[in-house]
């Protein structure tokens, strides 16, 4: 091959990359050996924020959740309007001192203060968005759709990252809507919001649930044998609706949607869930105070 001229060679550029230790050291499982990096680098940058979310995300990898959440504060100190230190502030207070996402004792209110700056500082983020729902629909136990879930909340926001979507487009938030109304026992809105999607097997096992909520069980069935003139495939349609309102707690209706599914492979397991609800009944939400024991026993069975 020809040798290259000095034009050529002042015009190359030669480009070095070098594989962060610490990084090599967490994706092959050496834990330890990344948090001392992490530590290292914190200790001898004590001012750089980035060093700081560093140390933080892998301390709440390996479970020490109360130290990632001081480097996390640490960052945000350091930095108030880097967006990345609010964000990992946020992670670091919506899991539990084990790292566990929303487990007993994450912080609820500050993991919301955390994410709602992260908002004003990034507002064109939908992402952002979607995790300060998915935050407000957790109660301050951990729980989801539990007692004390900011749901209305939740709705107001999925409602607005579902506004500029087509109505012929793919709705990336439909289900988490149609599930918080659900919740929020708005199933004449449910019945609407389906009514603008396309035909698929889980907008119609949705509008089945609504219209057993809302018309009984009976006119759900007759929806099912006009959505689905085959024997197979309504059975399908039955049981997924009859899985939504047994989440939503609307269990004698879910039961007989249930029933309504047997003929098919699934029976058995079908069986087993309805024999375990059969005697459940709806926990209605009136208001108790935290120091009632009633609150404690009531919010075990909200949560089932």
């Amino acid at each position: 091959r020809e040798a290259a001229s000095p034009a050529q060679v002042d015009n190359w550029t030669i480009s070095l990359t070098f594989e962060h230790k610490g990084f090599r050291d967490f994706s092959v499982g050496q834990m330890k050996e990344a948090v001392k990096v992490f530590d290292q680098l914190s200790r001898q940058f004590p001012q750089e924020a980035v060093r700081q979310l560093q140390m933080s995300d892998v301390l709440a990898r390996v479970g020490l959740g109360a130290l990632a959440r001081e480097y996390a504060q640490r960052a945000v100190e350091l930095e108030p309007k880097l967006a990345d230190a609010h964000e990992q502030l946020y992670f670091a207070l919506a899991r539990d001192q084990l790292g566990r996402d929303y487990g007993p004792g994450f912080d609820r209110k500050g993991a919301r203060a955390a994410l709602e700056t992260l908002i004003r500082l990034v507002p064109a983020n939908a992402e952002h968005l979607a995790n300060l729902a998915i935050l407000l629909e957790h109660s301050s136990d951990g729980s989801r759709y539990g007692l004390d879930a900011s749901l209305k909340e939740a709705l107001d926001i999925y409602e607005r990252l579902s506004k500029p979507i087509k109505a012929d487009a793919t709705d990336p938030y439909f289900v988490s809507r149609a599930i918080v109304l659900g919740h929020l026992d708005q199933f004449a809105v449910i019945k609407s919001l389906v009514a603008k999607r396309p035909p698929s097997l889980e907008r119609d096992a949705y509008l089945i649930a609504a219209t057993a909520a809302l018309d009984g069980v009976e006119a759900a069935k007759q929806k099912g044998r006009q959505l689905a003139p085959d024997l197979a495939t309504r059975r399908e349609y039955f049981l997924n609706a009859g899985d939504l309102l047994n989440r939503f707690r609307k269990y004698s209706e879910a039961i007989e949607l249930f029933e309504a599914g047997l003929g098919g492979p699934k029976d058995q397991q079908i069986r087993e869930i309805v024999n375990s609800i059969r005697l459940l009944k709806r926990v209605q939400k009136s208001p108790l105070a935290e120091d009632d024991p009633a609150y404690v026993v009531r919010a075990v069975l909200q949560a089932l």
